[in-house]
């Protein structure tokens, strides 16, 4: 059995890169370590109009930022992800993404056995 279908799809790791202009990344964040809700990871909060993230029609909202430019996201607070997204270089910059799951959306429709693995 395959775990989703056509309306859903598996959490999956993607590796891409933005060009970074003066006006930035496009995208800001929200979560981090001992957020209000907890330590949880980093997702895309907003994306703005004419940046980066919007023109490459890469990132969502509700995706994970797991990394940039092979600096690790994960256990940091808010302000320092904040600190390594501002200190990009222009031009292109590299991002490991998670994308957010559908699954929750079609959860009746996941096979039993995909779902012992979630």
């Amino acid at each position: 059995e395959v775990c989703g279908n056509d309306t859903g799809s598996v959490d999956a790791e993607a590796h891409m890169e933005l060009h970074k202009t003066s006006a930035g990344l496009g995208f800001s964040l929200e979560r981090g370590k001992s957020s209000s809700n907890g330590d949880r990871p980093f997702i895309v909060k907003r994306i703005f109009t004419g940046g980066a993230a919007e023109l490459s029609g890469l990132i969502d909202v509700g995706d994970e930022v797991l990394s940039i430019n092979g600096c690790s996201l994960e256990g940091l607070m808010l302000h320092d992800a904040w600190k390594i997204l501002k200190t990009t270089n222009e031009g292109p910059n590299q991002l490991l993404i998670r994308k957010k799951s559908k699954l929750t959306e079609v959860n009746k429709e996941i096979p039993k056995s995909c779902k012992a693995a979630l």
